[in-house]
């Protein structure tokens, strides 16, 4: 019976391909999710970058079940292009998720802009790719509740992702931006998840949520809130998400996933994927990108200090 808080060899899953899986159906759906739900506890122990599954790190935004409908034409992509099985590992926590960064833990993961400006300033990683449409935090009340502005979030509990999360960084900007202290002024509940902090509001355990507008759309439409939600306010829009290596890899490395993701959106499987979220495009990672999210990444190195 494995201890899935200790290290695990991956070497023992090399065998196992969402790509090469013949299964349909149900039993398909089955191992995936137990695959998954695996693999996201795992600790990786560190590899070469050429043998062996390539792991990929999906930083925990969304619940298991959306992650795993949402990412598997990803997966199944790199596995036919790079002809080596994928691992998707993710982490309970942004916290653990970080840490797992910071340990090398992974060959290619997906993060926050703001981890990305963080681990490229105090890690070296190396920047790969980043999803073009820009991305956007909302505040969200109940369809019938009397909230209006920001200002009548005075005194309220407002739900949002991890306190490590960008849309939350992002949330407290605009409070802040707007006159009020995210400190005094109101009361930060602090769960999981976007899909966590939404349900909050809709379950009338908080008076308002912030979450990305990409999630608020994907829970919005693909799941049964207990009540209509709205949205009261939008944040500033900053780079979306972003794909980074540890610099481990060499550059010719870094550059044939560079140009393996860049290509991703006009394949079969880049076509299902793009179909499903509301954002567009994947394109390399500029100066500008980084040079627009250090307010953010101010506030997660704090952030990282006081957890």
């Amino acid at each position: 019976m494995y201890n899935l808080n200790e290290s695990t060899n991956l070497d023992r899953f090399r065998d196992v391909s969402f790509h090469s899986m013949r299964l349909t159906g149900f039993s398909r759906l089955l191992l995936f999710c137990l695959f998954f739900t695996f693999a996201m506890y795992v600790h990786a122990q560190p590899q070469s970058s050429d043998s062996g599954p390539l792991r990929l790190g999906l930083i925990p935004h969304l619940s298991t079940q959306l992650m795993m409908k949402k990412y598997n034409p990803l997966i199944t992509y790199l596995q036919r292009e790079l002809q080596r099985p994928v691992v998707a590992i993710t982490a309970p926590n942004f916290k653990t998720y970080i840490q797992r960064v910071i340990n090398g833990d992974f060959d290619i993961y997906m993060t926050a802009p703001n981890m990305a400006a963080y681990h490229e300033k105090h890690n070296q990683n190396v920047r790969l790719v980043k999803f073009t449409q820009k991305l956007q935090g909302v505040f969200v009340v109940a369809e019938d509740s009397p909230y209006q502005s920001l200002d009548d979030l005075k005194g309220k509990t407002i739900a949002t992702p991890d306190v490590m999360a960008v849309i939350t960084s992002l949330g407290e900007l605009t409070l802040t931006e707007n006159g009020i202290d995210p400190n005094k002024d109101v009361n930060l509940k602090y769960t999981p998840s976007h899909n966590n902090a939404l349900q909050s509001v809709a379950e009338d355990k908080a008076d308002a949520a912030i979450v990305g507008y990409p999630a608020y759309k994907m829970i919005t439409s693909g799941s049964k809130l207990r009540k209509p939600v709205r949205i009261l306010l939008k944040t500033k829009l900053i780079p979306h998400m972003m794909f980074m290596s540890p610099p481990r890899l060499s550059k010719q490395e870094t550059e044939k996933l560079q140009k393996i993701m860049l290509a991703f959106p006009d394949s079969d499987e880049g076509k299902k994927f793009f179909s499903g979220v509301p954002f567009k495009g994947i394109a390399l990672i500029t100066d500008e990108d980084m040079a627009q999210l250090q307010e953010l990444l101010q506030l997660l190195e704090q952030h990282m200090e006081n957890n």
